[in-house]
């Protein structure tokens, strides 16, 4: 194997689809493919896709909007990469999001949950398998949309409000209930920040080359 590839949010939509293209290529990798939650009606799309690969691989659980779950399946890839039973990471695939839409929830760590999923588990995540990646090789990719464009035609939510954010406390922990009858503006907004603060995250990696 000439190096570990992770997706999360492996069980649907472009995470299963990624995993079933994967395993039908001619791709020289081992594969860890990450659910929230693992049992039959949790994960059985993945599981019934990996059925008939004999590919190497392993499905993990890996609960976004816990850190504490985000530094444990950090560690166990991290010792599983030193004790040589996986190849370093060749590629980290950050598919994994929420989209919520009908108010605000927060975390068990008291965070605004699409934020602290969408965002800040995946920045944790990357920073903490940095030591395990492929320095010459090793890859990030970050699913990105187009609801963070204003000026997209489709994107009408950004019509009612505009906001900039210049602290990030604002977007981890708002203060104030979303606006009746604007819940579903409110989530998509918030959606929209979460994947523009990854693509930002993004080009802070690629100007930072001493991290890796």
């Amino acid at each position: 194997m000439e190096g570990t590839v992770i997706v999360t949010g492996a069980n649907g939509g472009l995470g299963s689809a990624f995993v079933k293209q994967f395993i039908n290529g001619s791709y020289p990798y081992y594969g860890v493919y990450t659910v929230r939650i693992r049992s039959p009606q949790s994960s059985g799309a993945l599981e019934s896709i990996l059925a008939s690969t004999q590919k190497p691989h392993q499905v993990m659980t890996l609960d976004l909007s816990s850190l504490s779950a985000v530094r444990a399946f950090a560690a166990e890839i991290n010792e599983q990469v030193a004790a040589g039973k996986i190849p370093k990471i060749r590629t980290v695939v950050l598919n994994a999001a929420v989209q919520l839409v009908k108010g605000v929830t927060f975390t068990t760590d008291g965070i605004e949950t699409t934020f602290a999923v969408n965002y800040l588990a995946n920045f944790l995540l990357v920073l903490l398998l940095l030591k395990s990646m492929d320095t010459e090789k090793g890859r990030v990719v970050m699913v990105s949309s187009f609801t963070h464009d204003p000026e997209y035609y489709m994107n009408s939510y950004f019509a009612k409000e505009k906001l900039v954010f210049k602290n990030p406390e604002i977007m981890a922990k708002p203060v104030e209930e979303d606006k009746k009858g604007d819940e579903w503006g409110t989530g998509m907004r918030r959606y929209a920040r979460s994947k523009l603060l990854l693509l930002m995250f993004m080009y802070l990696l690629l100007d930072c080359p001493s991290l890796f």
